[in-house]
């Protein structure tokens, strides 16, 4: 019963995101200060300063550009990079859940969260590079758990020295690849203390990554990484550190718009979504350092990788370099919230009816969102 529960669910999911795709709405305010340098750039222009100092990874954009100009830069061809790395995204995080739960009620709420999250349907057919930062980070999290089973490999095999070697030059796709290309590097060293076999994919990997990022430097960052109207747009989602009650405001503010940010379109969703906070942060906590722990050092499983992003969104925010924020720039979270929160949840197995109680409202929470989310886009028709 599950199983084709599970499968409804994902062609739900795949049918909210081509309902949005082909709804065709107008590109908004965002869409069309990034849509101003296709227009006006010849493609290898694309390299240099952007209209309106936006920042988006080049290639993707570069790409986007040479696909969609034989369509007229018709609306469709330009979201059709989102639309695909959206549903990419959602087959790797399913296999990833299904590693963690098999098929029951806790995998059916996770596909379920998909279907019904209105943000990660809405960014699967939009101009910006949202949807392409959650198939980044999904594909970072299998290569993590590849990692995992391949730590006392009697030889380097031909996918992990290419995976050592490709890999960072995701982060021309994603800017979300910055929160994730090192942790390559850092699994390898945590291997290699034990098997001198990886060594050589330690080295790999690390020469990849810091020649993707001299190459980026100059062929993207060093065009807005120096506005300071850019950091200013973001003002309010930064950390203050000024003093401890500046600091606990907007930080509390953040963990509750990372957990509630991703379904409902109103405060009464939020709201009935804030109950979902504690077993976020008991399950990023608890989870994420016994699992550190565990795998001594090594940042391999969901868990430990939703940790290390949690403290680097802290991190980042604290030097004002990147919102510490449920918004859009922080979508990779969103499948990683959604796993804790359950895992939260189905940690409750001792009290048999409290679990059910829990999850049970979180299927009719989401539910309702579902819904929501389908409305909102066929309202567009």
């Amino acid at each position: 019963m599950w199983r084709k529960i599970v499968i409804i669910l994902c062609i739900l999911f795949v049918g909210q995101c081509l309902l949005h795709y082909f709804s065709q709405r107008p590109l908004w305010l965002d869409e069309d200060y990034v849509f101003q340098s296709i227009a006006t750039y010849q493609p290898m222009e694309i390299f240099g300063p952007l209209k309106t100092h936006q920042a988006f990874p080049r290639i993707h954009l570069f790409l986007i550009t040479i696909f969609s100009a034989p369509f007229g830069n018709h609306v469709l061809a330009l979201r059709f990079f989102a639309l695909i790395a959206m549903l990419a995204a959602f087959l790797i995080w399913f296999k990833l859940y299904q590693k963690e739960f098999s098929a029951g009620p806790v995998l059916a709420l996770l596909v379920l969260s998909f279907a019904c999250s209105y943000r990660l349907t809405y960014y699967a057919a939009e101009l910006k590079p949202y949807a392409m930062d959650v198939l980044v980070v999904a594909v970072y999290a299998l290569f993590f758990r590849y990692q995992y089973r391949c730590r006392e490999m009697s030889e380097p095999n031909r996918f992990m020295i290419a995976a050592a070697i490709a890999l960072p030059t995701l982060v021309f796709f994603s800017y979300a690849g910055f929160f994730v290309m090192w942790i390559s590097a850092y699994n390898f060293l945590v291997m290699s203390l034990k098997n001198k076999k990886c060594v050589t994919l330690l080295i790999l990997n690390i020469v990849a990554i810091a020649l993707s990022l001299i190459a980026l430097y100059h062929v993207d960052l060093k065009h807005f990484m120096y506005y300071k109207g850019y950091y200013q747009y973001w003002n309010g989602s930064f950390l203050d550190t000024s003093s401890v009650l500046a600091f606990l405001d907007p930080f509390f503010e953040g963990i509750k718009k990372i957990v509630t940010y991703w379904n409902g379109t109103n405060k009464a969703f939020v709201q009935a979504s804030v109950i979902f906070m504690p077993f976020f942060l008991f399950a990023i906590f608890y989870y994420g350092f016994r699992y550190f722990k565990e795998d001594r050092g090594g940042i391999y499983r969901l868990d430990t990788l939703a940790l290390v992003l949690f403290f680097e969104l802290i991190v980042f925010g604290i030097l004002r370099k990147y919102p510490f924020t449920g918004e859009r720039v922080t979508l990779f979270m969103a499948p990683l919230v959604f796993y804790l929160i359950l895992k939260g949840m189905d940690a409750l197995k001792r009290y048999k009816y409290l679990r059910c109680f829990f999850l049970g409202y979180y299927g009719i929470y989401s539910l309702v969102c579902l819904v929501n989310t389908f409305l909102i886009h066929l309202a567009l028709y």
